[in-house]
């Protein structure tokens, strides 16, 4: 898949022409590949799927407009928006808050239409392209929408290397206009950008996810780096490489290489049927676009909504949601596990998924899946010489007298216990330490067949025929 680019220099009054289109070429074009540029990100975010080479950089031109156009243009619509919205008898505080929201639309609306009307002006033609990038040379604004993307130079000191155009905010930018609409979020969370491990969900691009700043690798051209792309939101694409996917719906054991490693043989990821949710595993490395992860570790994603506006996005699952160390609440590291349901329950459902290794020199990370689905025990086998169920019959028998017959044999209580403690045997054979319910089932399983062997020793005869030493003639 090809996606024709073309890149827009913008020049505001009152800045230098920053970033210089040589930089922008390294960074956006087939110029710059090989040097871990976008075109190199998302060949990788693809796993090979997407070309994004084709691209045009045009020199710098007049925008002729200022940022305080745009904001005039921001204060008319709001004003508007809001005294209409106050005469149809909307809240003060709802008016304010749509009017705002309005306001933006139009003002972001302002600044590609300008920049269109420029490169018009300035015979740099636009048609035919797939997607437009607009680079001003100071601050004006940071967005992506479908076919197109804005960013800005912004040399105030805020932006590492005094540089707002690195490879991160132009990735996350990028997605979005390739259709990477929602943000990726932390599961269960109405937070924006709220998974820190993600592309499309962490616009913190140089944190650590504990607030230090790592810097990107010594040979980085552009200042920020990463995060890489999760396994949902490349399937959600249809970037993910189904023939490098793990596929499993029961306990099972399996190897994962890094999600974005396409050039070493194995996995790349997990596609786990649980419960009724699918969810991606991913095993990820700390270096090259996840150079800011603190250690190598495993992910679990699922794919999700937008909460406000159902836009497809991902969702990073909580493995540890106690853990103070936010870092720690997601992922998983050697021996550690992610488990749902009651482990002490034999007949309800538990899974585990347990990171059993992982083999940082090698790049491979050993994992195992136990799952344990509901189930309910039924006795199975064939009745000699007894009824099923009871229906108002007896039976005879010597020493017993008459007896009516039970719903169920005492066996069948045995039986079930003997099957709990096989689910425990299989438990343990995944790692959990079951011996005091084991040891717990055969007390039960003991002292059920001796109360059965002591009631078929004691000699009984019919009600009606026995003696009663109380009774007074």
């Amino acid at each position: 898949m090809k996606k024709k680019v073309a890149v827009l220099l913008l020049r505001v009054a009152g800045a230098p022409d920053q970033p210089t289109k040589t930089y922008v070429e390294q960074l956006y074009t087939a110029a710059g590949k090989g040097t871990n540029n976008l075109v190199d990100y998302y060949e990788d975010m693809s796993h090979g799927k997407l070309d994004i080479s084709d691209c045009t950089v045009y020199d710098w031109i007049d925008y002729n407009h200022t940022a305080q156009d745009l904001m005039d243009e921001w204060t008319k619509a709001q004003a508007q928006k809001e005294d209409e919205l106050l005469k149809a008898g909307v809240d003060k505080t709802k008016a304010t808050d749509a009017a705002n929201i309005y306001a933006n639309a139009i003002r972001r609306g302002k600044i590609t239409e300008w920049g269109n009307e420029a490169a018009t002006k300035n015979n740099q033609s636009i048609t035919g392209f797939d997607i437009i990038v607009y680079i001003f040379n100071q601050p004006i604004d940071f967005f992506g929408s479908t076919g197109y993307t804005v960013i800005s130079w912004n040399p105030d000191g805020n932006n590492h290397a005094g540089n707002s155009i690195g490879l991160a905010g132009t990735s996350h930018e990028f997605g979005h206009a390739l259709g990477l609409m929602g943000h990726a979020r932390m599961e269960g969370s109405a937070e924006e950008y709220g998974d820190l491990w993600d592309i499309m969900g962490d616009y913190h691009y140089t944190s650590d996810k504990r607030g230090t700043f790592i810097p990107p690798p010594n040979d980085s051209k552009y200042f920020t780096y990463g995060p890489g792309l999760n396994a949902a939101y490349m399937d959600i694409m249809g970037w993910l490489d189904k023939s490098r996917v793990y596929t499993a719906a029961g306990s099972t054991s399996f190897q994962l290489r890094p999600l974005h490693r396409r050039d070493l043989p194995g996995w790349l990821c997990a596609q786990l049927n649980i419960g009724n949710e699918t969810i991606y595993v991913e095993f990820r490395m700390n270096e090259k676009w996840d150079n800011t992860f603190s250690a190598p570790c495993i992910f679990l994603h699922k794919k999700a909504a937008h909460p406000g506006d159902g836009t497809p996005c991902t969702e990073i699952i909580m493995t540890d949601p106690a853990n103070p160390d936010k870092a720690n609440q997601v992922d998983l590291r050697s021996g550690q596990s992610y488990s749902l349901g009651d482990v002490s329950d034999p007949f309800g459902f538990y899974t585990s998924l347990t990171v059993t290794h992982i083999d940082t020199e090698q790049r491979i990370a050993y994992i195992n899946l136990y799952v344990r689905y509901k189930r309910r025990f039924e006795p199975q086998g064939r009745l000699f010489g007894a009824i099923e169920r009871g229906g108002g019959g007896y039976v005879w028998t010597p020493g017993r007298g008459l007896k009516k017959i039970p719903p169920r044999s005492p066996l069948v209580n045995i039986i079930e216990l003997i099957g709990e403690m096989e689910s425990l045997h299989e438990l343990e054979s995944n790692g959990h330490n079951t011996n005091e319910m084991t040891i717990g089932q055969l007390s039960k399983i003991r002292d059920a067949v001796t109360a059965m062997i002591d009631g078929r020793r004691q000699l009984k005869v019919p009600k009606e025929y026995s003696v009663d030493r109380h009774h007074k003639q």
